[in-house]
């Protein structure tokens, strides 16, 4: 390997670990809201910023960030489930390890297969 491919494969084990995180986010911050009593949240927020901010806009915003997320994680689960069928069904070379850097990356496995073999 030379050092042009260390560093594509350091980048990508990076973002790797970025996205992951920010999943593991998104899913705690979903799972709050969720469970939690909507309105002694909005109360709090506006107890925060000032009686000026209506609380419906407290709420949209409150929800809408976790709801980005939560597209961020399904699209990504989609794109990780076309990838492992790619790498399953399509002749390439070094199927198993592709395979194994699928499952065992996630999504993250499925963006550096897409960025290296599908594309």
């Amino acid at each position: 390997m030379n050092g042009t491919q260390n560093r594509t494969d350091h980048f990508w084990g990076t973002v790797a670990v970025i996205l992951n995180i920010g999943f593991i986010i998104a899913y705690s911050w979903l799972r709050y809201l969720l469970d939690s009593d909507k309105q002694h949240l909005a109360e709090t927020v506006a107890r925060t910023f000032g009686n000026s901010t209506p609380q419906s806009l407290v709420l949209l915003t409150v929800l809408l960030i976790p709801l980005i997320f939560l597209a961020f994680v399904i699209l990504g689960g989609v794109l990780w489930i076309m990838m492992l069928v790619h790498a399953a069904t399509k002749p390439i070379r070094e199927k198993t390890f592709w395979i194994m850097v699928l499952v065992f990356g996630g999504v993250f496995g499925g963006i550096s297969y897409y960025f290296r073999v599908k594309r």
